[in-house]
């Protein structure tokens, strides 16, 4: 396929189809980019380079360049050179820096230039200025090599964009269309011809006595190995599939996974293991000649893609056994078995194109043949395409009422959701490359159509991988299912998607080189306002803090479990030292990060400074908490299990936190009470110090009850109490003369206040049984009404079957009121004034 697009004008990379290849390139990419992560510090650092050689290989590409004419493969050429010398410029622009920082800090530990119109030493300034000259001189091959290595990257960035235009250029590039058949005579003359060649040459060979005579010797060894390569294809599914089975009937998980793991792994190894027996028995018998050897070469690979494929497909539509391969969870089971067929079907397609490829790469046929070769596979991929994405259209993929899915808080709807649109994309590719293709833009169509193949299978790998990584954690957790959709599968999954984002820019025509060139330049860093931040700064910061905040959480644990509990410290003493401890260690180990990257933070400092004025603002009541809770942790007026109240809340204090403290209220409900309201506002603490605190039950008796009577009584009610201190005794005082009752209190020091509802309700029933037992009466609020009737006696209701009352006889008029009586209509109505008639109510009862 590479091959193929370059005779025929197209990039190779462009073709996702070649597999194989994808893989070699993304595993070299992956070693690549572990030895540009290794420290710059391992490399040997060069003081000097040799700056003749690099000037005349600048001047030769400056002029290479200029003329425009050169090959890819001499552009290539030449940019490995300048990648290797910008390298030893990079390195060489760090040489003598620990002499110059020893000179810089000379240079500060002198005093400040004296101002204009004052002196200084004489010694001091030749100081100053041997100094100074010494640091011109060390800094010179640094500058000479930043400017050499600032060369080297620009004329790497001219090469790349020359390769990125002509790439541009080939994918537009038109051939003559295939819908004529005058344009097959080519093409077909030369694959007629190299069909042909093959048994010529095998003729030729055998027309040899010599090469018959050869012939015999390695017979034993090629029937040996082809024996093997057959064994292997024909039973390598019977042995799989039984070793599947045999895992069905462990009882342990973790031993059932490692044989499903086992056996799906040696379903690839054991066909490929195979197919290396098969062609290296070919190899070795010398049958075929020159064409053949190269026919041969283009078939192994085809075979290699094909296993691999047929491999994956099996993976992403499984079969029978499901343990480890589980069913696909994205369409339904009716739609499984036909995606299998066409993915098969896909596979094969992009097998052939890895096999035409590789023919086109050791054969010599035009670029029409090439292109044209690739015309039926564009147009069987396309068909494979677009029903793939016919199946996974969106209501076949989506629930029916996606909506309430939704709300009901589905995590694969998203997901669904992204595949129906890529289905979408999909249909719309396998519509555009046929089209392209018949009307001569092959380079076109193979850049679109095979790339959009190969993205499925790789996008259904990894979401395979995902599964089975979320099955091992399930493992780890001993069966537990959440954990398949824990924190720590889920970042797993993330990572094997982002680790398949270099391999997605492979297949879709990014050259390897922009890749290598992309990690190269993040190695380097990118500046923010003077800091450079990079992978390896990042790296070493995480790191560190990583190591700081273990080192604090084992410190925490030594002091909680083994140092603070043989103290006399109590209980929230010893939470507060752990807590204090533990942020003083995050602060340190943040501090130390920042420190072992070597950021200059100075020159982000004012901006810092701006920043956190407005973060202030915004932020000070978390601010205030944040400083709250530090005081809380040092004067410690409040402590764990403490029971206070605050703010009408009353309860335990459970823990607290830099924020907000936690108290259990005693109908046992959380509170969260911000700390500057602890430190700020009314809190009691019931519990601070000691346990002693004072019950106060409040008792009254009925009037004309001898007091000293009930005294003595609830004196001996309060000392009889086992919870009750003897020393200072209990009080039992007379309050004063209620509106029903006469009032007492008795008052009593308590062992131990966390119990005073106890006592209360203890003291309550004995109160009660007492006074039954001394016949002394607890009072409630009584009235007395006065009825007052102004139109005559009150009329009772009649009841039914009830004669009426007589009828009353007149009022009399009023009397006039005696002289004892003045001032009486002033506090009686004219009601009241009856003179004694009516109903007998004169006694105003």
């Amino acid at each position: 396929m590479a091959g193929g697009l370059r005779r025929c004008g197209g990039p190779a990379p462009a073709s996702g189809a070649a597999w194989w290849l994808s893989l070699r390139r993304a595993l070299a990419m992956g070693l690549l980019a572990l030895c540009l992560a290794l420290p710059a510090g391992t490399a040997a650092a060069q003081s000097e380079a040799d700056y003749q050689e690099w000037e005349a290989l600048a001047k030769r590409v400056e002029q290479t360049l200029a003329v425009g004419a050169a090959s890819d493969a001499t552009l290539h050429s030449l940019r490995e050179k300048l990648v290797v010398w910008r390298d030893r410029f990079l390195t060489a622009n760090t040489a003598n820096s620990g002499q110059l920082g020893t000179i810089n800090r000379r240079l500060e530990a002198l005093p400040a230039p004296p101002a204009e119109g004052e002196t200084e030493p004489e010694a001091v300034t030749r100081e100053r200025e041997t100094l100074t000259r010494q640091r011109e001189t060390l800094q010179a091959p640094a500058v000479r090599a930043e400017l050499a290595h600032a060369h080297a990257d620009g004329l790497v960035r001219e090469i790349d964009d020359v390769l990125r235009e002509r790439q541009a250029t080939e994918l537009i590039q038109r051939l003559p269309s295939p819908l004529n058949p005058l344009n097959w005579t080519q093409p077909v003359s030369e694959v007629l011809g190299v069909i042909a060649a093959v048994p010529l040459e095998i003729a030729q060979l055998y027309g040899s006595g010599d090469f018959r005579s050869e012939l015999l010797k390695p017979l034993p060894s090629v029937g040996l190995l082809a024996f093997v390569g057959i064994l292997l294809f024909w039973r390598a599914g019977r042995w799989t599939t039984a070793l599947l089975e045999f895992g069905e009937f462990l009882n342990s998980r973790v031993a059932r996974f490692a044989v499903d793991i086992l056996a799906v792994t040696l379903q690839l190894v054991l066909p490929v293991l195979g197919l290396i027996a098969l062609l290296t028995a070919i190899g070795m018998s010398g049958i075929l000649g020159d064409t053949g050897t190269s026919l041969l070469s283009a078939v192994s690979q085809l075979a290699l893609t094909l296993i691999l494929g047929s491999w994956l497909v099996l993976r992403i539509f499984p079969g029978r056994h499901d343990d480890v391969r589980a069913a696909n969870a994205i369409l339904p089971d009716r739609l499984a078995g036909a995606a299998r067929r066409v993915a098969m079907g896909m596979v094969g397609v992009l097998s052939i194109v890895v096999g035409l490829t590789r023919i086109t790469d050791e054969l010599d046929f035009s670029e029409q043949t090439v292109g044209y070769l690739q015309v039926v596979p564009v147009i069987l991929a396309s068909l494979a395409l677009y029903r793939l994405g016919r199946l996974y259209r969106r209501r076949n993929i989506l629930p029916a009422d996606a909506a309430r899915a939704e709300e009901a808080g589905d995590d694969g709807l998203f997901i669904r959701r992204i595949i129906a649109v890529l289905a979408v994309f999909g249909r719309g590719v396998a519509l555009a490359a046929p089209v392209l293709a018949l009307a001569g833009y092959l380079n076109a169509a193979q850049a679109l159509v095979f790339p959009a193949c190969s993205t499925f299978l790789l996008l259904s790998a990894t979401g395979r991988v995902q599964s089975l990584v979320a099955e091992l954690f399930v493992v780890l957790h001993r069966g537990d299912s959440a954990a398949a959709n824990g924190l720590g599968a889920t970042l797993a999954g993330g990572a094997l998607y982002l680790a398949s984002v270099p391999l997605l820019a492979l297949l879709w025509g990014a050259r390897f080189e922009d890749m290598s060139e992309f990690w190269a330049r993040l190695q380097a860093g990118y500046s923010f306002g003077g800091v450079t931040l990079s992978p390896t700064v990042i790296v070493i910061f995480l790191a560190v803090f990583a190591i700081g905040y273990g080192m604090t959480r084992f410190l925490q644990g030594a002091l909680a479990q083994t140092i603070l509990p043989k103290t006399r410290l109590d209980l929230g003493a010893q939470r507060a030292i752990t807590s204090g401890a533990g942020y003083i260690g995050v602060f340190l180990a943040g501090l130390a990060a920042f420190t072992s990257t070597g950021l200059d933070l100075s020159s982000i400092a004012i901006v810092a400074g701006a920043l956190s004025v407005g973060i202030g603002f915004g932020l000070q009541t978390i601010v205030s908490n944040f400083v709250s809770g530090i005081i809380l942790l040092i004067e410690r007026p409040v402590s764990e299990g403490d029971w206070i109240e605050v703010g009408g809340q009353m309860g335990i204090v459970k823990a607290i936190a830099v924020r907000a403290t936690r108290i259990e209220t005693f109908d046992r409900t959380d509170v969260i009470i911000p700390n500057s309201d602890l430190v700020s506002g009314l809190v009691t603490n019931w519990t601070r110090g000691n346990l002693i605190g004072r019950a106060i039950v409040p008792v009254g008796v009925a009037y004309g009850t001898d007091t000293r009577k009930a005294e003595r009584v609830l004196r001996e009610i309060a000392e009889a109490h086992p919870m009750v201190a003897i020393t200072p005794p209990p009080q039992v005082l007379f309050i004063g003369f209620g509106a029903s009752s006469l009032d007492f209190e008795i008052r009593a020091i308590l062992r131990d206040i966390n119990f005073l509802l106890t006592v209360k309700s203890d003291i309550c029933h004995e109160i009660a049984r007492r006074f039954a037992e001394e016949k002394i009466e607890i009072p409630f609020p009584q009235q007395d009404v006065w009825l007052h009737e102004a139109a005559g006696p009150r009329q009772h209701p009649i009841m039914p079957g009830q004669a009426p009352p007589p009828a009353a006889p007149p009022a009399a008029p009023p009397a006039a009121p005696e002289a004892g009586r003045r001032g009486a209509p002033d506090l009686l109505d004219a009601g009241d004034m009856d003179g004694g008639g009516g109903d007998g109510d004169g006694d105003g009862r």
